[in-house]
C-alpha cells in the first residue's frame, strides 16, 4: 500500500464472544477465523512452556495453571483446519 492510500484493507463489522472455559467453542470459533485473547502470561507455566501438553486432542495448547490476571493480548489462530467438528 502505498503511503496515503486510505484504501480498505480489512472491515470489523462485528464479534462474537466464545463462553468462558468452553474448550469446544473455542476451538469452533478458531475453525472460522483467528481470535483476539487476553491471557495471563507472568505465571511460571506459561513461560516456560515448551510445547508438550497432557492434551491428546489440543496439541500446543499450555495446559498448566491459568490465572485470572489479564496482562496480555495475543491472537489465536487454528494452524492446522484438520478438526473434526460438529456444526
Amino acid at each position: 500500500m502505498a503511503h496515503g492510500d486510505e484504501s480498505e484493507v480489512v472491515t470489523i463489522n462485528g464479534y462474537h464472544d466464545v463462553p468462558r472455559n468452553d474448550e469446544q467453542s473455542l476451538v469452533k470459533a478458531l475453525a472460522h477465523q483467528p481470535l483476539s485473547v487476553a491471557i495471563e502470561a507472568s505465571g511460571r507455566d506459561f513461560q516456560f512452556y515448551k510445547g508438550l501438553c497432557k492434551s491428546q486432542i489440543y496439541k500446543g495448547v499450555c495446559d498448566g495453571h491459568c490465572g485470572t490476571d489479564l496482562d496480555h493480548g495475543v491472537a489465536a489462530v487454528d494452524t492446522e483446519q484438520q478438526r473434526e467438528l460438529t456444526t
